[in-house]
């Protein structure tokens, strides 16, 4: 927002909660009378959410674990009795009243009031249409968890597929592997059309384009905006991503003994060619294959004053029977309780995904709980994402290894070009990966009946460069598990790469006064407390262009996204 400005770090978190809770004209009676309304309303709602919310939360990570039908049902009936809140008529008119009356002038009571607003809109639909749409959510998420590709008649995790790309030469076993992880996509794509119709006649009858439209507008976010942001990136990543794809073509095309145009999806080593592949010479996962990341990473955010054990102790992280394949952080009760899903192993891209979900875990646990139990959650998914993408860069950093693992000086400066080289590479991969996702999935909103397996493998092409294989004719878009259990979301990935440069870049230069974050942003509590107080404190209370404003004196740039991997 650009009428907004940052509070001076003078004033202090305390000092910043007070002008926040510090109402304006109190001497009006219409003013008066609307926030006892709310107020009393507010603490109506929060009689019925939170145990509902609590119970929800508990239930959908243990049905994550276990895979079990008790689980998912279980947690079926509690999405519908948390939807029947949402879906009152009385509330939501009582909400829609005082939004429109403009009488609410209270800082908190008013953010309070727009947040619940966009969370009771999108449940204004019959009863039967919101119970229809989540039985066929929790459905296609009870399939998704469960799934495993069969391979030979043998089960695979996704760390085993994920270990074969990378490693396998086997041209035949590659091409099976990877079909096989593809084939859950087949096995919901039905349904998952038929829910996208539904959440789309949803959002008509609120009275928007679609689904998509409604999900960025209920979150502080305009289509047209994000759109420009895209367009913007693919241009900036366009030439780079070129040069690098046809350097990674040349490597694998030798690896694999075959030519480059013959390069296929599976030789990239990645289910969805979404993380780099292996293309220099050191094998990060040699670093970490006899170390105990979990305890590496519990020392690393103790070390910053962001101590995550009681988060870790009471989370699941290691592969089971059943368990889902998708990582993920919750916040059971907004008091404390944080989870963690993972399915951790002694690599490289375990320790990514575990210092990526920490951060999650990080912010959750220190949103202050001195704020309204509404706004006690991270101003936006992305200002979230930004801080967990920021700490997992460094499990590729030599200089983070040095300080965090206790390797040698030499062997630093062994793999500080690999290093650097591999998380620019990362990044670009990932850039143009998230283009080929935010595309698709808006396209699919706008129109669920074309062709999109054909539209998937265009995008494909365009963004990533990948060719597709011959006579291939699968729903493939379909086994990317966001776009049916966190639909219309993964655009803000992105975004959260953008904040995470624009975060280090001011904490290197404000809060360490070092130009190298990933070495001195170990063992340095400051680090935490800047976090602490600018970003996860205010929670909700600040929307996420205020956050970002209120966090690095500027609004939300690509500049520092562009310094770090682009212009070089």
């Amino acid at each position: 927002m650009k009428n907004f400005r940052p509070i001076s770090n003078l004033l202090g978190i305390a000092a910043w909660f007070w002008v926040l809770f510090m109402g304006t004209s109190c001497g009006d009676p219409n003013v008066k009378q609307a926030q006892d309304s709310l107020s009393e309303f507010i603490a109506e709602y929060e009689s019925k959410i939170i145990p509902v919310m609590k119970e929800l939360n508990t239930t959908k990570f243990d049905a994550a674990v276990s895979g079990s039908e008790e689980d998912y049902t279980k947690a079926a009936k509690l999405e519908i009795t948390l939807a029947k809140i949402y879906s009152n008529k009385e509330s939501f008119n009582k909400l829609k009243s005082l939004k429109e009356s403009g009488f609410v002038k209270d800082s908190i009571l008013s953010r309070q009031l727009n947040v619940l607003y966009n969370e009771f809109l999108p449940y204004q639909l019959n009863e039967d249409t919101l119970v229809q749409i989540i039985m066929l959510e929790n459905q296609i998420a009870k399939k998704m968890a469960n799934f495993r590709a069969n391979v030979d008649d043998k089960s695979l995790t996704n760390s085993e597929i994920e270990t074969i790309l990378k490693s396998s030469t086997d041209q035949n076993l590659l091409r099976k592997v990877w079909e096989a992880s593809k084939k859950v996509g087949e096995e919901i794509n039905t349904d998952l059309i038929k829910l996208i119709k539904m959440r789309n006649g949803a959002a008509q009858q609120l009275g928007y384009t679609n689904y998509w439209e409604m999900s960025l507008l209920v979150s502080d976010q305009d289509p047209d905006d994000i759109q420009q942001l895209y367009d913007e990136l693919d241009i900036l990543t366009r030439g780079p991503y070129s040069q690098l794809k046809s350097e990674m073509d040349e490597y694998l095309a030798k690896y694999h003994n075959i030519a480059k145009e013959n390069l296929l999806p599976w030789h990239y080593q990645d289910l969805f060619y979404q993380n780099a592949p292996r293309i220099y010479d050191y094998n990060f996962d040699s670093i970490y294959k006899n170390k105990d990341i979990l305890a590496m990473a519990n020392q690393f955010y103790t070390g910053i004053g962001l101590p995550i054990e009681n988060v870790l102790d009471k989370s699941d992280l290691f592969e089971k029977p059943g368990k889902s394949q998708v990582g993920f952080t919750t916040d059971i009760d907004r008091q404390g309780d944080v989870r963690i899903l993972l399915n951790v192993q002694n690599n490289y891209q375990s320790m990514k995904k575990l210092l990526y979900e920490c951060g999650f875990g990080a912010y959750y646990s220190n949103i202050s709980k001195e704020i309204p139990y509404t706004l006690r959650t991270p101003s936006h998914f992305f200002t979230a994402d930004a801080v967990a993408t920021l700490f997992s860069r460094f499990a590729a950093s030599p200089a983070w290894m040095k300080e965090t693992l206790g390797i040698s000086q030499e062997e630093a400066d062994l793999i500080k070009a690999t290093g650097n080289k591999y998380i620019r590479l990362d990044k670009f991969v990932f850039s143009r990966w998230a283009q080929v996702v935010y595309r698709f999935e808006r396209g699919l909103y706008e129109n669920p009946d074309q062709d999109l397996n054909a539209l998937w493998w265009e995008l494909v092409k365009r963004y990533q460069f990948l060719n597709m294989p011959a006579m291939r004719n699968a729903p493939d878009w379909a086994a990317k598990s966001h776009l049916a259990t966190a639909p219309c979301s993964y655009h803000n990935y992105m975004l959260g790469e953008l904040f995470a440069s624009q975060l280090e870049m001011y904490i290197a230069a404000n809060v360490t006064k070092e130009q190298n974050c990933e070495t001195t942003c170990v063992n340095n509590p400051e680090v935490g407390k800047f976090l602490k107080e600018r970003v996860f404190a205010p929670g909700k209370t600040l929307n996420w262009n205020e956050l970002i404003e209120y966090a690095t004196k500027e609004e939300l740039t690509a500049d520092y996204f562009t310094r770090q991997y682009i212009r070089l």
